[in-house]
């Protein structure tokens, strides 16, 4: 991942992505214990979604591999009182092996686009061999990333603009001479209209890739929504979350 990337952008994230509540509804909707599970949160960002399931009494591993990002979850947390959990640290996704316990989890979340982030199918498929390997035998994965079939196929080179009464944040995709799509930022901050521009590669995953993957490494009943509010997943919509289980 670019470090400078996110430290750059951190201290606005919020601003950028407020917290949607349904993070939490859909996350809980697949646990057999919605107030008393194991909970690896990955690609955690602020921490909102982490807060939010331990409130509950979830117990909530949270991690993102931006210190900034971390910092302000830490800070978060520190006013509300809460007892252990979640725990916040830094971490690189693909070590999770090597450090969680082995079949601990009840559930694993990866969302905000953070799949995509590693550099090709194989760091992918290592990832999610690794969460089968943390996650119990009933486990659940339940990832979040854009319909990059329909970006493809489409040619789409802009996503909607985020504009509000504190920021605006333009995204753009940009073709490169490799199997990676350039992710480019331009991020206005209203206050003193200062500019913060940032470019990433990513790779765009496929939903039947995603399958492929996913069944590969162990999981079963793969299941793909278009939001949150598990919508029904439209190939010429941009929203793309999968839930599954380890067998």
């Amino acid at each position: 991942m670019n470090d400078l990337f996110y430290s750059s952008i951190g201290r606005y994230y919020d601003q950028i992505f407020p917290y949607n509540p349904e993070k939490k509804k859909f996350t809980k909707s697949f646990l057999e214990k919605p107030e008393d599970s194991i909970i690896l949160d990955i690609g955690c960002g602020t921490g909102d979604l982490s807060l939010d399931l331990a409130k509950d009494g979830n117990s909530v591993y949270a991690i993102d591999a931006d210190q900034e990002m971390i910092k302000q979850a830490i800070r978060k947390k520190m006013p509300l009182e809460l007892d252990e959990y979640p725990v916040f640290r830094d971490f690189n996704m693909k070590r999770i092996a090597y450090f969680f316990d082995k079949g601990k989890y009840d559930a694993i979340t990866c969302y905000g686009n953070t799949l995509v982030h590693l550099k090709d199918k194989e760091e992918i498929s290592g990832f999610l061999k690794s969460c089968i390997e943390v996650l119990r035998t009933g486990g659940h994965l339940m990832i979040q990333i854009l319909n990059y079939e329909y970006i493809l196929k489409k040619n789409i080179s802009e996503l909607p603009v985020i504009d509000n009464e504190k920021v605006r944040f333009e995204r753009y995709y940009e073709s490169t001479e490799t199997e990676h799509l350039d992710f480019v930022t331009r991020l206005t901050i209203k206050t003193d209209q200062s500019i913060l521009k940032n470019r990433i590669a990513l790779f765009p995953l496929t939903k039947e890739h995603l399958k492929v993957l996913l069944t590969d490494a162990g999981f079963s009943d793969i299941k793909f929504y278009g939001g949150f509010n598990k919508a029904a997943f439209k190939e010429d919509g941009l929203p793309l979350l999968v839930e599954a289980i380890k067998q």
